[in-house]
């Protein structure tokens, strides 16, 4: 699965003790900072360099994970779930210039872009996933969307 995320965004990250997750990079990771035990999880680093597999030891609290690529940098919320993501490819998410209807929620409605969402809400402090919205925001596209705290999207 792609995933576009945008400069500062941070993507919730579900992992489970049952399975791998992989993120996948276009540029080579030069570093990444677990913010949880090392008791907790086992992170390695392929050999080309662009691919991190995280292997969930024991159940995760939420905590987070920064990883330094070539290019930039990248947070993710790192949280225990059962509906786990697997393989991800990471890429640079950029706000696009066009956006099509893509679902209508009961109090905002999602526009896709190529690399984006865009969210327009008549109400004024919306709040999905990490992301304040008033009126009208940009969201990372491919990442799961939590909107009072359930996963509505991916």
């Amino acid at each position: 699965m792609n995933i576009y995320i945008l400069t500062n965004h941070i993507m919730s990250l579900f992992v489970s003790t049952s399975m791998l997750t992989t993120l996948s990079f276009d540029s080579e990771v030069l570093s990444y900072i677990y913010g949880g035990s090392t008791r907790e999880i086992r992170l390695d680093l392929t050999p080309n360099k662009k691919t991190l597999i995280l292997k969930p030891l024991k159940s995760i609290k939420s905590t987070n994970l920064l990883i330094v690529t070539k290019n930039r940098e990248y947070y993710f919320k790192v949280i225990n779930n059962e509906n786990t993501h697997s393989f991800l490819k990471i890429k640079h998410g950029m706000i696009n210039n066009t956006f099509k209807e893509y679902k209508r929620f009961s109090d905002f409605t999602l526009l896709e872009g190529n690399t984006s969402y865009m969210v327009l809400t008549k109400k004024s402090d919306l709040k999905i996933g990490d992301v304040l919205i008033n009126k009208k925001g940009y969201l990372s596209k491919g990442i799961p969307l939590i909107y009072k705290n359930k996963r509505i999207l991916h």
